[in-house]
């Protein structure tokens, strides 16, 4: 494709390259932020779970167990 006399004014190589990164980099952002914020309510889930019904998790299994009462 050809760029435009716009794109051209603003050094761009290709119409609508400029689009294309922004939605891109606005994308990777959007799954940053959801990564973290899954990872944030699992982690939450999963102690207020443990603490209400006295279980444990082991980490390397991922199994749970419960506490005994002594």
């Amino acid at each position: 494709m050809a760029p435009s006399k716009a794109d051209a004014r603003y050094g761009l190589p290709f119409r609508g390259q400029n689009l294309r990164r922004e939605a891109r980099e606005r994308c990777c952002q959007a799954s940053i932020v959801w990564n973290v914020l899954l990872k944030l309510a699992t982690t939450h889930v999963e102690k207020f779970s443990a603490a209400k019904t006295n279980e444990v998790k082991n980490k390397s299994t991922g199994q749970y167990w419960r506490r005994l009462e002594v």
